[in-house]
């Protein structure tokens, strides 16, 4: 039984992989959460017809999401009267998150079907490499965390609410796991689900990255191009958060860059770039006065 029960969790991870948005064409999750896109322009992108694309959905819908609480609600049926009461508490409360699930997955393919459609290929090549791999284990690891942000239609506020709502009830299913180890009464099936739930809430974690503000990714250390490598943020977002034009210089951005960012030709002067790039970069005589030598900028021949 517990060989079966890894069997199963590694098809459902390499159906996972291999259902959804596969091509180079079709919508991003970011794009997804963010309301940029509807049903008829997934389609267009993903360039599959109406019936391939109803027919993909309804797979991901049952296979994907439904799957998983469906297979939960059988397996706490099956061995109800061979867990104590503290069980029957815990798995109970996971049993509603799977209830919540379930409907919130349906009525997500009411309202707004599209997120059946996501590319985790369109989210790598939107999002970058780095990033685009956190929405894919976001995805994979936590798609009832996808679902609901769907259905915060746009809003991050809401979709950081209704995520750490999910994660809160998916701390029972840790504590019903690990009590099932204590007793040792560990019905293989049961645990599975008690295990995709964990899962659930380890996956949460890549939201944080994903969902994360500037000044919190700031705080963290984040660098200028590992910031941009989000696709959620402009050089000139950096800017007005505090990075420097010196870390613009080490991210390799160039000194025109910088201007466009909003950077004085003072800043580019303290972010070491040289006079030279800084009239390349279009910076006025006046601004080349203001902030370098006199003969540092003669000896750029910048015309007086």
């Amino acid at each position: 039984m517990p060989q079966q029960g890894f069997c199963f969790l590694a098809s459902f991870i390499v159906l996972s992989l291999c259902s959804a948005g596969r091509g180079r064409g079709g919508i991003s999750a970011r794009e997804l959460y963010d309301r940029k896109v509807d049903w008829s322009e997934a389609l267009q992108r993903s360039g599959i017809s109406q019936g391939q694309a109803v027919a993909q959905a309804a797979f991901w819908l049952l296979f994907f999401h439904w799957l998983q609480p469906l297979a939960y609600f059988a397996a706490l049926t099956a061995v109800w009267d061979e867990i104590d009461v503290i069980q029957h508490w815990l798995g109970g409360v996971v049993a509603a998150r799977e209830a919540m699930y379930f409907v919130a997955a349906g009525i997500a393919a009411v309202v707004r079907p599209e997120y059946l459609l996501v590319s985790l290929s369109a989210t790598i090549g939107n999002q970058g490499v780095k990033m685009g791999l956190y929405h894919l284990l976001v995805y994979v690891m936590a798609p009832e965390k996808a679902v609901g942000m769907t259905l915060a239609f746009g809003d991050r506020k809401w979709r950081l609410r209704i995520v750490k709502g999910i994660l809160v009830l998916d701390i029972f299913a840790l504590l019903a796991f690990l009590h099932a180890l204590l007793v040792g009464v560990t019905p293989p099936a049961l645990m599975l689900g008690y295990l995709f739930s964990i899962i659930g809430g380890v996956g949460t974690l890549c939201i944080f990255v994903t969902e994360a503000d500037l000044r919190e990714l700031k705080e963290d250390g984040w660098g200028v191009n590992a910031v941009m490598d989000t696709g959620q943020f402009t050089l000139h977002d950096l800017k007005e958060e505090g990075y420097t034009s010196g870390e613009m210089k080490v991210a390799g951005r160039s000194c025109d860059q910088a201007r466009e960012a909003g950077y004085s030709c003072m800043e580019a002067r303290e972010g070491d770039y040289s006079c030279k790039e800084a009239r390349e970069a279009g910076y006025s005589l006046q601004e080349l006065e203001e902030s370098y030598d006199q003969s540092v900028i003669e000896a750029t021949a910048y015309a007086t």
